[in-house]
């Protein structure tokens, strides 16, 4: 059946665009308290539905701030990163500067228009602009053009594709499973090595026995010109990746560049959310400089293998002991003192190389595995979006 349905501007059947803000994260009464306030970092890829935030504001933080509280149903899309990412409000929330709420007129189905701005992720996210951090103009959602059926056809529209998305949806489901599953197998390798270590006698010490303290530097009298830097948001917690080491002027040196490591250091993120941020200092990266963010763990013994500590320091059980610690309302964070004063296993020097060499060669395993996932995750998003765009196609059979 050939179709022809009107097109409109969205600027033309939308209500109201409304943005938010920030409350001041100097004054602690305006946060943690029972109101959810949404950022960028709520607004998951591939997640179309906002059922909780990691923040949360007081009504006084809502009540002195250009913070917006927007009802439960509403639609919200992302204007500075994640560009073109939307949501459904399944909760009454609060939402930052970084977002906005839409609210369409009567002619318009909201989860019509949700489905529509999913086809259309790929085409804003690439007019977004900005020469540190993308960002899209209004202007370019408004003139975003939408085929408007009635209303009733709207509604079937929109049950024909929750019909045939829910079965890309269960696969993806399904996969996220497996990918997860995934994560957990060096985790459940390593706590398998520590139980067969506590059978065998294992020393427990005191990590702040084994590791020597760096010193806090600073990069103007310790170098000449440019440094390496690396920041805690450089740090990915994915355990096998490499920080990046941004080559930072001396006459523009962060306040925080302050800790001077060398290879062999493992680097550990301390501020929420970055707890999980966690890197081993190659060769390549020795001599650059780290946050003082970062707890800087360097061997001092020559009992213990640098790469054994920071296998042990990334596991699930340290990394979550450590985390029960942090203190803080605005920015929870641990101290290093509580890092250095947990206990770990210390098996002989010949036993922890062997068991590097055990979790190198299944960490090799678990990337190609994980490679053949991403795969298959991009192909089901690539099928959704082939779905949306015929869906949304006008002049269609």
């Amino acid at each position: 059946m050939q179709i022809n349905w009107p097109t409109k501007k969205l600027g033309e059947v939308l209500g109201r665009i409304v943005g938010g803000g920030t409350p001041s994260k100097s004054i602690s009464s305006y946060w943690d308290g029972d109101i959810p306030w949404a950022s960028v970092k709520d607004i998951k890829e591939g997640v179309f539905e906002l059922i909780k935030t990691q923040d949360h504001i007081t009504k006084e933080g809502l009540a002195h701030s250009s913070a917006t509280l927007v009802p439960i149903g509403t639609l919200i899309i992302s204007t500075r990163m994640g560009l073109g990412r939307v949501v459904k409000t399944k909760i009454n929330t609060a939402i930052n500067q970084d977002l906005k709420a839409l609210f369409p007129k009567k002619c318009l189905d909201t989860d019509y228009l949700l489905f529509y701005l999913r086809s259309k992720t790929e085409e804003i996210s690439q007019k977004g602009s900005g020469a540190t951090v993308s960002g899209i103009r209004l202007e370019h959602i408004k003139n975003l053009e939408i085929p408007l059926p009635p209303l009733p056809e709207q509604k079937k529209i929109v049950a024909k594709l929750e019909k045939l998305l829910a079965k890309t949806k269960e696969a993806k489901r399904l996969r996220a499973e497996a990918i997860e599953a995934t994560d957990k197998l060096l985790s459940a390798e390593l706590n398998q090595i520590f139980e067969e270590g506590k059978k065998r006698g294992w020393e427990v010490k005191k990590l702040k026995d084994l590791t020597e303290r760096t010193e806090i530097i600073n990069p103007q009298q310790e170098f000449k010109s440019d440094f390496n830097y690396i920041d805690i948001t450089s740090v990915s917690s994915n355990r096998n990746s490499t920080p990046d080491a941004n080559l930072i002027p001396i006459d523009h040196a962060p306040s925080r560049a302050r800790k001077l490591v060398k290879e062999g250091d493992t680097i550990f993120a301390t501020t929420r959310p970055y707890l999980r941020n966690i890197a081993y200092v190659t060769k390549e990266l020795s001599g650059s400089v780290a946050s003082t963010g970062f707890c800087v763990i360097r061997s001092k013994s020559r009992s213990m293998d640098p790469r054994y500590l920071f296998q042990v320091v990334t596991s699930s059980p340290f990394v979550d002991k450590v985390s029960s610690f942090q203190k803080g309302a605005t920015y929870p964070a641990v101290a290093d003192s509580v890092i250095f004063d947990q206990n770990i296993l210390l098996p002989p020097l010949s036993e922890q190389q062997k068991i590097v060499a055990r979790l190198d060669a299944l960490s090799e395993k678990i990337r190609k595995l994980k490679e053949l996932q991403q795969q298959t995750k991009r192909d089901l998003e690539a099928l959704e979006r082939g779905i949306l765009e015929r869906a949304f196609k006008n002049g269609r059979e």
